[in-house]
């Protein structure tokens, strides 16, 4: 079982990383995404880029099991998908991997 953090307690200013990557497939040129469900720390979240937080007992642990689902979608179908916004610059991304410009 997971211990929540009370960020109150630190005395000094703490920080979380979180990895977030998009996996892409070459030869079917889709991406991979995840759905979430009741995420404690962002409830408005769904479908999501698979990710996770490097921590000090492993490289990275992988948010697979707060998956609920995951599919392949075609890079610019994000936005059909991802309830949550999305920095231009990642889409502009996407639009580029789509037409295979990366």
């Amino acid at each position: 079982m997971r211990k929540t953090l009370n960020l109150h307690e630190f005395n000094r200013g703490v920080f979380l990383v979180n990895v977030l990557g998009i996996v892409y497939d070459e030869k079917k040129k889709k991406i991979l995404i995840g759905r979430r469900e009741n995420d404690p720390y962002f409830p408005k979240l769904s479908w999501c880029f698979p990710g996770g937080r490097p921590g000090y007992s492993k490289d990275l642990e992988l948010a697979k099991e707060k998956l609920v689902e995951i599919k392949w979608i075609k890079p610019t179908q994000v936005k059909k998908y991802f309830t949550t916004s999305l920095h231009p610059e990642v889409f502009k991304f996407l639009k580029k991997l789509e037409k295979g410009a990366v």
